[in-house]
């Protein structure tokens, strides 16, 4: 009878230490997701028409804005002359769209074209391809 008394008080201690464990793993995730709570993961993937693709993970604030995420992760394109392009589940983001309706993990497909002005004046690596055809469509009708 001791032996079944002390194996009943172990199993309801290691019952109470793994019940323990849950509880501390939920409080410690729960703290965690409060600091994190502004901070959201994506991944770009980033195309521009030559058939080359770059991924990225970014961390942003979900109080960013779509500009925001390409000013801060695409400054280098936008100010060679690239117009960067963002798709969520096929639909075109606005500049103005905040990130906070984007979930955890999401994928964006940014897609980058030259701008008219890069196309017209033969900025260094143009692609060619439809978005050089664009610029001068473009131009055409200005």
């Amino acid at each position: 009878q001791a032996v079944v008394a002390q194996a009943r008080g172990n199993e309801r201690c290691s019952r109470c230490a793994s019940e323990y464990a849950m509880a501390s793993d939920a409080a410690v995730a729960s703290s965690a997701g409060a600091q994190d709570a502004s901070s959201l993961s994506l991944r770009l993937q980033i195309l521009d028409g030559s058939g080359a693709e770059r991924r990225l993970d970014v961390s942003a604030d979900r109080a960013m804005t779509v500009r925001d995420l390409k000013a801060r992760h695409l400054g280098a394109d936008l100010a060679a002359g690239w117009r960067a392009r963002l798709i969520y589940m096929g639909r075109l983001l606005g500049d103005s769209e905040a990130l906070s309706h984007i979930p955890e993990g999401a994928y964006l497909q940014c897609y980058l074209q030259r701008s008219a002005s890069a196309a017209l004046s033969g900025g260094a690596g143009g692609t060619g391809g439809s978005s050089a055809h664009e610029g001068v469509l473009t131009a055409g009708w200005a």
